[in-house]
């Protein structure tokens, strides 16, 4: 099996993009499972990233993967294929000055829990002191919404419905 495969394009000289099957790792773990690792999935599918410079030490990097398994799996059909669902979106912003490194990052992927996280390291001479959060909350529904605010000049007019063509909305 081929464990990597991709294209890399520099567009500018600025912008890096890369797309395929390839593997990232993010976060600053390095014992146990790198809990800040939120991309480490990408590599049991194929994606797109893309890292750009910010200003003077910093970048960004935005990358969207999918794995044949969310594509396969129970919202498969014929119908569903491209469906946003089966792919999972991060981001990420590193800024650097002097020894001093900050790491923001956040993971999207449909009816999973969101994921953020942060890490600070400091080099103090060859050592590197690094910290590192990650917090992962439910969407819920907060995501989602079944509420639907429906302003028109009838409603105004009549402060308390909403006329449309016969159907009154209340």
């Amino acid at each position: 099996m081929i464990e990597e495969l991709f294209v890399d394009y520099t567009l500018a000289e600025t912008v890096f993009f890369r797309a395929g099957r390839f593997g990232m790792t993010w976060g600053t773990g390095r014992l146990f499972d790198n809990p800040g690792n939120l991309v480490g999935r990408v590599d049991e599918g194929a994606g797109i990233r893309a890292s750009a410079p910010l200003w003077s030490g910093a970048s960004a990097t935005g990358v969207l993967y999918s794995r044949s398994a969310w594509i396969s799996a129970d919202e498969a059909s014929a119908a569903n294929e491209g469906n946003y669902r089966a792919f999972a979106w991060a981001g990420q912003v590193e800024s650097t000055f002097r020894s001093v490194t900050a790491e923001l990052s956040g993971h999207y992927k449909y009816q999973e829990p969101v994921g953020l996280a942060a890490s600070l390291a400091v080099g103090l001479g060859d050592t590197t002191i690094t910290t590192e959060g990650v917090y992962h909350f439910e969407q819920d529904r907060f995501l989602e919404s079944d509420t639907c605010l429906l302003y028109t000049s009838d409603a105004a007019d009549e402060e308390d419905s909403v006329d449309l063509g016969g159907r009154r909305i209340i």
